[in-house]
C-alpha cells in the first residue's frame, strides 16, 4: 500500500482517500448551509395586512412563475429597450428559401412561404465557398431595406439534388 510523508506525518493511501471524502463532504455541507443562511424567507417578500381594515377574506400569495418565463421576459424588455434607443436600425431577419436566379450583386429567393424577395450582396457580406447555383437551398441573415429589397450579411447554401424527387399526386 502507498504512504506518503507529510512532514512527520506518515499518510497511508486509505487514510487520504477518507480524508478527501471528508473534506469534500464538509465542503458541500458548509455551501448548503451557507446557502439556507442566507436565503431570503419567503414570507418576509409577501405584504402584511394594511392596518385600519379588517380584511374580509384571505388574500391569496401570487402565482409563481417559472424561471424560464422570467428570463425571457427580461429578454424581451431588453431587445425593447435596445431597439427604443436605436429606432433607425431595422431588425435582421433570417430568410430560408430556393435561390431562383442570380445576377451580379442581386439574387431572386422563393421563400418556403412561397414569396419571392429580391436579395442584394455587398463587399461585406459572408458568402460560401463554393459557388451557388439556381435551385440550390439557401439562408440569408439580413436586413430589410427600404426600398423592399434584403441587404444580406451572410449567406449559407446547400447544393440542390442531382434530380428532383417527383411530385407526388394528390398533395
Amino acid at each position: 500500500m502507498a504512504t506518503w510523508m507529510l512532514g512527520p506525518l506518515r499518510v497511508s493511501a486509505g487514510a487520504a482517500k477518507t480524508m478527501a471524502i471528508a473534506g469534500g463532504a464538509a465542503a458541500i455541507a458548509g455551501g448548503l448551509a451557507f446557502g439556507v443562511a442566507t436565503a431570503a424567507d419567503p414570507g418576509a417578500v409577501q405584504p402584511g395586512p394594511t392596518t385600519g381594515t379588517a380584511p374580509t377574506a384571505q388574500t391569496a400569495a401570487p402565482p409563481r412563475v417559472p424561471l424560464h418565463r422570467l428570463l425571457a421576459a427580461a429578454l424581451r424588455r431588453r431587445r425593447a429597450q435596445t431597439n427604443a434607443v436605436q429606432p433607425g436600425v431595422p431588425a435582421q431577419r433570417t430568410i430560408f428559401g430556393r435561390l431562383v436566379s442570380l445576377s451580379g450583386g442581386t439574387a431572386t429567393v422563393r421563400t418556403a412561404d412561397g414569396d419571392v424577395i429580391l436579395v442584394r450582396a455587398n463587399a461585406r457580406t459572408k458568402l460560401p465557398a463554393r459557388t451557388v447555383r439556381p435551385g440550390d437551398a439557401v439562408v440569408i441573415i439580413g436586413r430589410r431595406e427600404p426600398n423592399g429589397m434584403y441587404l444580406a450579411q451572410a449567406v449559407l447554401s446547400r447544393p440542390a439534388a442531382a434530380h428532383e424527387p417527383p411530385a407526388r399526386p394528390g398533395v
